[in-house]
């Protein structure tokens, strides 16, 4: 055997021992001994990696296991170890999230949320307080916030990473608003977040690595409902009526459509939608092909309010007033 024939058996020996390497213990899923089936834990690895499930329609995979639907038949597993902030009605002094909700794949939970740079942890309580101090106090807030994403296990709620991205969105609290909107998603091994301040993230979901980032100023003021969403290779943003299309590997614009939105709130939130093999974006009635950002259809349905749309199959069902 010549030398280059030698090399090249060893290049294919070290090559296959590599792609018969386990999994490491950061990428191995680990699933519940409840789980059972094949079928079971399929639906734990594919979990719930964005705001409208694994279908985009909202409906969880059916695997044979019962759907628990009351408190009543539920119990505390765990608590996370990092204080996540929560939404409190009535009490604007509080760090609230909004209406960012956590997401889960292969054994994790994510979750976005932004917090007042520099926000003291020891505050008094605002009964504690007369209202010439409380007010004080409350614009003592630093008038930037830091983007904070989070990473749990799933099985223990012991943080497996959390990366801050320091005073990168404007703060909301100080004025008496809540946080941001902003919901994840997870696809193909990466974690998509969308910042206060118009940052937008893609972190490696197993390490919390930042993949790529950019402030790309879609114009956002304010808390959008803004759920990610990848939809054949295309990271999906939209704040009122206006949808932006970036390439999920490397953060570049590809397109934007504006005015999908005359009658409703700016509360729609683009679904995916999978029909014949395809991957498309349905924001409200309105059918878009994510890859060329080009609107296919749409129906001018006259509602009041978003996420009157929902889809199953081959059909669209909506509603409006």
């Amino acid at each position: 055997m010549d030398r280059s024939t030698t090399r090249r058996v060893v290049s294919l020996a070290v090559l296959t021992c590599a792609l018969l390497a386990p999994l490491s213990a950061a990428d191995e899923v680990r699933y519940p001994p409840f789980l059972s089936t094949d079928a079971h834990k399929e639906a734990w690895r594919i979990g719930w990696p964005r705001w409208h499930g694994p279908h985009g329609n909202g409906t969880a995979i059916d695997c044979g296991l019962d759907l628990v639907t009351t408190f009543a038949d539920m119990r505390l597993v765990w608590e996370s170890e990092a204080v996540i902030p929560g939404w409190t009605p009535g009490n604007n002094y509080d760090v609230r999230t909004g209406f960012c909700t956590p997401v889960m794949a292969n054994g994790r939970v994510y979750v976005y949320y932004p917090w007042p740079h520099g926000f003291p942890k020891d505050r008094p309580h605002p009964d504690s307080l007369d209202k010439p101090a409380f007010k004080q106090a409350r614009q003592a807030i630093n008038k930037r916030s830091d983007d904070v994403v989070i990473c749990v296990d799933a099985l223990t709620g012991k943080t497996v990473w959390k990366r801050v991205m320091v005073e990168r969105s404007p703060t909301l609290f100080g004025s008496g608003k809540e946080g941001g909107h902003f919901t994840m998603c997870v696809d193909q091994g990466r974690a998509y977040a969308f910042g206060g301040g118009n940052w937008i993230y893609c972190l490696d979901a197993v390490t919390g690595e930042t993949i790529w980032e950019q402030d790309d100023q879609t114009g956002c003021t304010g808390p959008a409902n803004a759920t990610a969403l990848v939809a054949d290779g295309v990271l999906l943003y939209h704040d009122a009526g206006h949808l932006f299309g970036y390439d999920a590997a490397t953060g570049k614009r590809l397109w934007d459509i504006g005015g999908l939105i005359t009658g409703a709130r700016g509360s729609a939130t683009a679904k995916l939608w999978r029909v014949d093999g395809r991957e498309l974006v349905l924001y409200e009635a309105t059918c878009i092909d994510p890859r060329r950002g080009k609107v296919l259809w749409s129906i001018d349905i006259d509602r009041s309010s978003g996420n009157q749309c929902a889809a199953h199959g081959e059909y669209l069902v909506c509603y409006g007033d």
